[in-house]
Parts: C-alpha cells; structure tokens; sequence
C-alpha cells in the first residue's frame, strides 16, 4: 500500500520518487496522485525522513538529533503547565524553536458557523498561522547548557533578540523564571 502522511491541517499528502535531470532520485510529497509525478512510494526511503512546517511537507536527509526528545518533552510540558495555548515546538539543528499561534484570523460570522464548538476547534487549530517567538539555543552540549533567545516584532523596528544567560533544561527546573 502506498505511503500517505497527514498534516496538522489535515491534508493528505502523497510520497513519491521522481527523477532529477541527472537521473538520480528525488523524493517529494503531493496532495495530487498524478502518474506524470513520479512513482509512488510505499516507505520513506533509507536515511530520509518527513519534515513539516507551515503544514507543507517535505521529504528530506535525515538530519543528526542534537536535542533529545526529553529536553523537547521538558518546553511541551512546561507550555502546558503554564496554559500558554497551542504552540508548536520545533527541533531544528542545535536550536529547539517555540512557535506561537497568531491571533485569529477568521471573521466572527466564519467562527459561529462551524457548529459544534469541538469542531470549530478544530478547524480553527488546522488553519491558524504560527510565528516563532522564543529559541533554546544549544549553548554547551557537554552539560546541556541553553541560551534563551526571544523574538520580539515592534513596528518599524523590525525584529528584536533579547538573550539570556545559560540555563539547564531538566524537568525540575521552571524555565519561565
């Protein structure tokens, strides 16, 4: 059976291999199943992985892990705890990137005429637009030391990085102080 992979928008996309102009493979994702695209797959291929942002998937090398799935699990936890909304945590090289949700974006007409709340919810979660706002740095890999970067939008000014000192990331430890 050939491979299908859903987003957080709820969109199923489609594996494929196709051809680059020397002959070698390429591995993409389609919403469309059209037999010009390329052969359809039914495994993600040896060292590739499925990657999404922005709810477009992409089908590429397997990147090294730098930050492990604890320290991740340690800023999910810890935006929950504090009821911070649906952000969305990214692992990105030596970098581990909180998105938050901007604000919404459909009329007040659109939002009363999806019915049930739950889907409402839903539907508002899988179109909602995210910005990254905050960045852990991997500062020392030794100790798994952090810089705590912070993006801040003002106006004309344009982007602001407001940095901290290094800090751990243990389950014990508030992240927010």
């Amino acid at each position: 059976m050939a491979l299908s992979y859903v987003n957080r928008k709820k969109q199923v996309w489609l594996l494929f291999e196709g051809k680059t102009k020397l002959g070698k493979p390429r591995y993409f994702l389609s919403q469309a199943d059209s037999v010009e695209k390329g052969k359809r797959l039914t495994a993600v291929p040896d060292g590739h992985e499925i990657f999404e942002t922005y709810g477009q998937l992409f089908c590429r090398k397997r990147l090294p892990v730098v930050i492990t799935d604890e320290e991740v699990e340690v800023v999910k936890k810890e935006l929950a705890k504090h009821r911070l909304g649906d952000h969305i945590v990214e692992r990105k090289g030596k970098d581990l990137i909180v998105h938050k949700p901007q604000t919404l974006h459909h009329s007040e007409y659109e939002v009363r005429s999806f019915g049930f709340l739950a889907a409402r919810d839903e539907v508002l979660r899988a179109t909602r637009h995210y910005q990254p706002i905050m960045r852990f740095q991997l500062g020392d890999q030794e100790k798994r030391l952090f810089v705590l970067s912070r993006w801040c939008f003002r106006g004309d000014r344009g982007l602001t990085v407001d940095q901290t000192g290094l800090t751990r990331m243990t389950p014990s430890r508030d992240l927010t102080s």
